[in-house]
């Protein structure tokens, strides 16, 4: 992954090809770093305090001391996670959509940095495969931080289970 102060329209950047978990990520807008590890998931099923189940997704690129990047997917109403797009919430969206649980929820944490956290504002996540040990997808998201810096990931992913 590569975190660029501009967008390359042509190309999408892929630092681990190589490896078990392959990702096509582009990231692009306010910083200018790299951005390198493995792409995990896991999934689970929880109840919400009024008993109705939600399936939850995270996708983490793992093994990364300097950075921390994470999407948390819901699906309302389910025991299993399914294959799909799943969108952020916007901030002006009617009151009773945000008492549903389904949406899209991310962060990048660059720990080293003296840079703030950046937020998922909008977009959405496409996951077209997800099985007991590999979940494939695509990413178009805006992320924000407090100052209204942003950036945009975009691209192909693989994550194999945790373990």
């Amino acid at each position: 992954m590569s975190l660029t102060s501009y967008f390359p329209s042509s190309s999408f950047l892929n630092s681990n090809s190589s490896g078990p978990n392959p990702y096509n990520l582009q990231f692009s807008g306010a910083l200018n770093t790299n951005i390198n590890g493995v792409m995990h998931f896991a999934t689970s099923v929880e109840t919400t305090n009024r008993g109705s189940s939600y399936a939850t997704l995270n996708l983490v690129l793992d093994n990364n001391l300097d950075n921390k990047f994470e999407i948390i997917i819901s699906k309302d109403n389910s025991e299993n996670f399914e294959v799909g797009t799943y969108k952020v919430k916007l901030k002006n969206e009617d009151d009773d959509e945000f008492a549903k649980i389904s949406g899209v929820f991310g962060y990048l944490n660059m720990i080293k940095s003296k840079e703030l956290p950046y937020y998922v504002e909008k977009g959405k996540v496409k996951i077209t495969k997800i099985n007991n040990e590999l979940a494939t997808g695509y990413i178009d998201l805006k992320l924000e931080d407090y100052n209204g810096e942003s950036i945009i990931v975009q691209g192909d992913f693989i994550a194999s289970a945790n373990k």
